[in-house]
Formats: structure tokens, sequence, C-alpha cells
């Protein structure tokens, strides 16, 4: 229970992967974990099987995390319902595989608004809450491909991903 009274928000918490298995882990370590997802049902979904799995309630929302009003109101509830926040994972991103020289425009936009600007827009959000209390810990999902230029039509998940780690 080494979270134990700490409060929690996981982006893409929803999926099958990474977000969800950090939403359990936290849940496990006595966290209150604010469920996190573009896709509103989805969140809905799993934290009622974590309601049943853990014995408690988990607040869920549908949130674009590159919708400034959406990163907003769902920082703005978790304050009012749980007063604090102190742990932020970033975990939302996206990929689309095209070369660049076939890449569209809304495919470059798409990747880097969820991958970076999600992050800086979800991180912003929490900041003066963790500022005014003198304590947080924030961990936003990165990935190699950061480091390692792919040629494999990432360009843009790249560059996003560098960003996130810059």
């Amino acid at each position: 229970m080494k979270l134990n009274g700490q409060v929690a928000i996981v982006t893409a918490a929803a999926g099958a992967g990474i977000g969800q298995a950090v939403a359990r882990r936290f849940a496990e370590e006595g966290a209150q974990v604010v469920i996190s997802d573009a896709h509103a049902k989805r969140a809905q979904e799993v934290a009622q099987k974590m309601r049943t799995d853990y014995g408690r309630e988990f607040p869920a929302f549908g949130c674009d995390v590159t919708r400034r009003d959406q990163v907003t109101a769902m920082v703005s509830a978790a304050m009012e319902r749980f007063g604090q926040i102190d742990i932020l994972f970033n975990n939302a991103g996206i990929n689309k595989l095209e070369p660049v020289w076939e890449m569209a425009d809304e495919t470059w936009h798409l990747v880097l608004n969820v991958c970076l600007t999600g992050t800086f827009y979800v991180t912003r959000a929490v900041l003066p809450h963790m500022i005014r209390r003198k304590r947080g810990a924030i961990a936003s999902m990165a990935s190699v491909a950061g480091w390692i230029a792919s040629d494999a039509g990432q360009a843009h998940y790249c560059a996003a991903k560098a960003g996130v780690m810059a």
C-alpha cells in the first residue's frame, strides 16, 4: 500500500496495454485512480471492472487529451472529488505509419497533438495543484523511437516522443 492516500490520474487507462496495467498497479498500491481515456464508454467499462476487482469507486472520464476543455474538466472534477492530485501518468499516444514523403498534414498533426501536445495539456493542468502542495510526481511515456529515428513511416511519432523526453 505504498500509494495509500494518494490520487493518480492515468491517461489512456482504458486500453488493454500499459495505461490499464499502470492504473491497476496504482490501485493495488492503494491509490485513488482516475481512469481517463479518449473513449468514454471504454473508460466507464474499465472503471466498473476495477470497482468489482478492488471493491471501491474509480471515477472515469472520457477525455481527449488534445482538447484543453476536456483536460481542464477532468482535472477540475478530480480536484473537486479528492482535493488533491499526487501522481500523473501521461500515457496517451497514437501512431499512424506513413512515410514522410506521403504523410498528410492531418496525420502529422494527429500524432504530435496526442503524443506531445496532450502530454503538455495534462501536465500543465495538474502542475498548479502539485506546486501548491509542494509535492507530486509526473511520469510521461516516451519510446525508444524518440532516440532512434525510424525509416518505417514514424517520423512524426519519433519527433513527438523526443519532445516528450525533452
